[in-house]
């Protein structure tokens, strides 16, 4: 899911005209980012304004508050449970995710990658022509491939999201 969310995210905003970037985190750093990624991501990409999470974020307190202290903007973009600390305390931006303790979308259980695609999609609805729009709809590819990497249930959206991606391919 991690590795279709990174790729869907990368595709769709440099496709919506965005200078972007994808980061990869070392393996050996656990699923979570800290401020050795953080070091790692500004060494690597010493331009960076703007870190924007896919699959990950929501329980990266410290990770979070070591990007804001170095400058820099975070937006979290994530499907997983948020722990038991207080979202008032993460210092993100901006957080997108259907398993906030205060969310109310209809059916949660979602993958990254299709939390992600949303987000773009929103987007270029609002700003793009109408030819970026359609090439972003085909993005759904890598939405599709994480639900069923990340072994989504198939019900409700993600059920048509797969047939799309079936679809697509």
């Amino acid at each position: 899911d991690g590795i279709m969310s990174g790729t869907l995210g990368f595709a769709g905003l440099a496709e919506l005209g965005f200078n972007v970037s994808l980061f990869i985190p070392d393996p050996a750093d656990g699923y979570e980012f800290t401020s050795k990624t953080i070091d790692r991501l500004i060494s690597e990409y010493p331009d960076v304004k703007v870190i924007l999470t896919c699959d990950t974020g929501i329980s990266c307190y410290d990770g979070v508050k070591y990007a804001k202290d170095m400058g820099l903007d975070v937006i979290i973009t994530d499907h997983h449970k948020q722990n038991d600390k207080k979202l008032s305390d993460m210092k993100a931006d901006c957080i997108v995710n259907p398993m906030r303790v205060d969310e109310t979308y209809a059916h949660p259980e979602i993958c990254g990658a299709y939390v992600l695609y949303q987000c773009i999609q929103y987007y270029a609805d609002c700003f793009a022509d109408s030819q970026t729009v359609e090439q972003i709809k085909r993005l759904r590819v890598f939405a599709g491939m994480g639900t069923i990497s990340d072994s989504m249930p198939l019900r409700y959206e993600n059920r048509k999201l797969v047939k799309d991606c079936i679809s697509i391919c």
